[in-house]
């Protein structure tokens, strides 16, 4: 795996840490770790990068989670994950795309999200 990404992972784990203490129910930040280390290696299994996670390549990342038998259960937290990352690379300057394809990526997370909550009901 690229340093680049590594690089990111850690700074998003670091962030995440201190961005969960502040609530009450947010995910383990070492469960949100090690979701993460998933999340790139899934990506780059699949010759993507989060350096800029696109709805393309959310989706495409997203997509192979829900199809594999041992990563499916990792659907709704992924999406959770994919959520705070999102938010983590605004918050630092790191989004390195335009301003409607960051809307756009919020959109689709928020959007499955609604729509696993409303399945639910």
């Amino acid at each position: 795996m690229p340093a680049v990404h590594l690089a990111l992972q850690q700074q998003f784990s670091a962030w995440y840490r201190t961005h969960a203490a502040s609530y009450d129910e947010h995910p383990d930040p070492d469960e949100v770790r090690s979701l993460t280390t998933t999340l790139f290696d899934t990506a780059a299994g699949r010759r993507l990068s989060l350096t800029l996670p696109t709805v393309d390549v959310l989706d495409a990342v997203l997509g192979h989670i829900a199809d594999d038998d041992e990563l499916s259960a990792l659907e709704v937290p992924a999406l959770e994950v994919f959520s705070h990352y999102l938010q983590f690379l605004d918050e630092s300057n790191q989004w390195v795309g335009s301003e409607d394809e960051f809307i756009a990526c919020r959109t689709f997370i928020a959007g499955l999200l609604d729509s696993l909550e409303d399945d639910e009901s």
